[in-house]
């Protein structure tokens, strides 16, 4: 995975109402890449929200 190759497409795709006001990727903007993107996108999506739990 490129480094930060996630936040640039949700930034292209969703603009600043993809990202919450600290700078995170909002996580119903992840569920729904999950859900809707392209494979490398939702493997990209699927471990960002995977690494959310883990860091709890």
């Amino acid at each position: 995975m490129r480094k930060g190759a996630l936040r640039n497409y949700v930034k292209k795709r969703f603009g600043n109402k993809g990202f919450t006001k600290a700078g995170t990727i909002k996580i119903e903007v992840l569920k729904r890449l999950k859900q809707d993107g392209s494979p490398a996108i939702r493997k990209r999506a699927t471990f960002a929200l995977n690494a959310r739990k883990w860091g709890k």
